[in-house]
């Protein structure tokens, strides 16, 4: 069923105070070129209880783990080149062994394969596995979830030339076996995937961005590893959906999603209705250009509501302070070098101060930033200002 398009929601304005961040290099663009379809991902990947950083790159073609000091700034641990004809597109993480140790599932577009790479726990890998799906895929969006109730995590990649999701389930020893695949319609190009409960039911379901399709497909879960036929629901306008994440903006405690588009300087934030379907947009102007871009969610000024951060193409971030009813106020943020027209950013509290903090990833030039949250707005620090899925 394919929702209406309904009239954007009114942006009221909220008097919030104004967000600071410390500006802190990890990279100046000269040692790596990111991938442009993949955003960072964050972890404790040596046990240290400092959140550590991996990403993708291109140029050369590998997986970065940077482990984190805990003031914001990194050290290189490890590096898996990958090969000068591999093109990587999406990456995960999770306990693929069931050995309690985060390991890496990552997709390769050139050799049609979600590859593993399994953890030590000291924020080094091992043991390269390769997933096949064979020829004609086009691979992109990758998540890890429990799919099936066995507590053995499963795989579920997005493959945009075949118009599918394909799942590879776990026996949590390595083996992934009993592959499904879930149709997400004809010309869809599905090119980002997550997995969480859109309908309260307790079980996992499948939400992928169908870049054609210009809609949001959930595939409601059973719990047993069967899932119902693809719900749409439209993400409006003329331009193509390029990135999603999923949380609950408007404190009713059901998901919705926050949705950036292929060049068009608006995030949508489509409001789940708890029955798999969404609608009842808000629209939120980003900047002047248009882009390619990334979402980033997160708590920023510690009020307990989700707030949306996305680049504006112009060396800045734009943050859009949630005040937890489906409204948010834009605010800039501190600018930064390079100036790409591909921005991503994800959130943590790098320095342990129990602030959100920003990573930007300025994917055109290889430029890695920190953005360290001082807590001006936070709650306990100042008076001031008065349920994110990772995928």
């Amino acid at each position: 069923m394919e929702m209406p398009l309904y009239q954007p929601m009114e942006q009221i304005s909220i008097p919030t105070c104004q967000l600071e961040f410390q500006l802190i290099v990890i990279c100046d663009g000269n040692w790596l070129n990111p991938v442009k379809r993949s955003s960072p991902i964050v972890a404790d990947f040596n046990n240290d209880s400092r959140l550590d950083l991996v990403f993708l790159s291109t140029n050369p073609n590998a997986v970065n783990v940077f482990l984190g000091n805990g003031n914001g700034t990194f050290i290189v641990q490890w590096v898996l080149l990958q090969g000068s004809l591999n093109i990587l597109s999406s990456i995960t993480s999770g306990d693929l062994n069931n050995d309690k140790i985060l390991d890496l599932a990552f997709v390769d577009q050139y050799a049609n394969t979600v590859n593993i790479v399994f953890g030590n726990g000291n924020g080094t890998f091992r043991s390269v596995k390769n997933l096949s799906l064979g020829n004609d895929s086009f691979l992109q969006g990758i998540t890890v979830a429990d799919l099936n109730g066995d507590t053995y995590l499963d795989i579920a990649v997005a493959n945009s030339y075949q118009n599918n999701v394909r799942v590879f389930f776990g026996d949590g020893k390595q083996t992934f076996i009993a592959q499904m695949t879930l149709y997400s319609g004809r010309s869809s190009y599905p090119n980002a995937i997550a997995v969480a409960d859109f309908n309260s039911d307790g079980y996992k379901d499948i939400a992928v961005l169908n870049y054609y399709g210009r809609n949001i497909g959930i595939f409601l879960g059973y719990g047993n590893g069967s899932f119902q036929a693809q719900q749409m629901s439209f993400t409006g306008g003329y331009y193509h959906p390029k990135d999603f994440k999923v949380g609950d903006f408007n404190s009713d405690d059901r998901l919705d999603v926050a949705v950036a588009y292929d060049m068009d300087n608006m995030i949508s934030v489509l409001f789940g209705f708890d029955n798999g379907t969404l609608g009842l947009k808000a629209k939120l102007v980003r900047g002047n250009t248009t882009l390619n871009t990334a979402v980033g969610v997160g708590d920023f000024n510690g009020d307990g509501y989700l707030d949306i951060s996305v680049g504006t193409g112009s060396s800045s971030i734009a943050v859009f302070v949630g005040n937890g009813n489906g409204n948010f106020e834009r605010q800039i943020i501190v600018a930064f070098g390079g100036g790409g027209t591909s921005i991503s950013s994800i959130a943590g509290d790098f320095n342990g101060n129990g602030y959100q903090d920003v990573v930007i990833m300025d994917q055109s030039y290889g430029f890695l930033y920190m953005l360290l949250n001082t807590g001006q707005c936070h709650p306990n620090k100042t008076l001031e200002t008065s349920t994110f899925i990772q995928q």
